[in-house]
């Protein structure tokens, strides 16, 4: 059995959890797995590279943020009528917004309240990876229908 398949049966408890459910955590996952990608590239360019922290905090979110649109696309939201064109646009658009938003939330966190920028980034995270979830959930991937998505099969 492969890896996507075991994990399938087990996040859907083997089919009977809401799809709802079972999409928000594969989309969890790939951002958690991602976000994981976008704090190191952020570490090692800022410590390493010596790149100034904000430009590296755009390139990472940019860069995990494309890995993040085709493993949803492939993995979490397979089902999606959204061709991958428009989809990327979309899933990117989004980004572009959450990444003003993520910037600028670091530079209040950071300069005005004075919080670690790692500590500041993963709290970050978790506001704007809800709002990308939803946006992504309702705009980008769009479902043949999502009214059977909440229905639980136990």
């Amino acid at each position: 059995m492969g890896l996507t398949i075991f994990l399938d049966k087990v996040i859907s408890v083997n089919g009977r959890a809401p799809k709802a459910f079972t999409r928000f955590v594969k989309y969890c996952l790939v951002g958690l797995t991602t976000s994981s990608l976008e704090i190191l590239t952020l570490f090692v360019l800022v410590h390493f590279v010596s790149v100034y922290y904000l430009i590296a905090t755009a390139f990472a979110f940019v860069a995990s943020d494309s890995l993040g649109f085709a493993l949803n696309f492939r993995w979490g939201f397979k089902e999606s009528k959204t061709g991958a064109l428009r989809g990327y646009f979309l899933f990117i658009s989004f980004s572009v917004m959450a990444l003003i938003l993520t910037l600028l939330f670091m530079k209040i966190l950071v300069d005005v309240i004075g919080i670690y920028y790692l500590l500041a980034r993963v709290i970050i995270l978790v506001f704007i990876g809800t709002l990308l979830f939803l946006l992504n959930y309702i705009f980008t991937f769009k479902l043949a229908s999502n009214k059977d998505e909440l229905k639980f099969n136990f």
